[in-house]
């Protein structure tokens, strides 16, 4: 699986893949472990969020998950994944967040 877009790659940057049209990246070496969605090759055609803030925002008392990452805290989140995935109200950035994490093995 290779990247569409050109990305500027940093040690610990690792490419999830490629949902809804954007390239996901994880950054696991930097001050606040983040994701990166790239739509086109120029330097400003991103947008990233830090990773705990992103699975904050999706946390839901529904339907446990369970997080296999050192920079998490609390291994024990809840989400609802297709109130998630089909809302008209998430962006396609998060639902190519989701989509790389769960397909990457880092929430199951």
């Amino acid at each position: 699986m290779t990247p569409i877009f050109q990305h500027p790659y940093t040690a610990g940057c690792k490419f999830l893949g490629h949902f809804f049209g954007l390239d996901v990246h994880y950054y696991s070496q930097c001050m606040f472990p983040s994701l990166c969605a790239r739509w086109g090759n120029k330097l400003s055609e991103y947008s990233s969020i830090d990773l705990k803030v992103f699975l904050r925002q999706i946390t839901d008392r529904n339907s446990k998950i369970r997080l296999i990452s050192e920079n998490i805290d609390n291994p024990d989140i809840t989400l609802v994944y297709q109130d998630y995935l089909f809302s008209s109200h998430v962006s396609k950035h998060h639902k190519a967040y989701l989509l790389a994490l769960a397909t990457n093995g880092v929430i199951i």
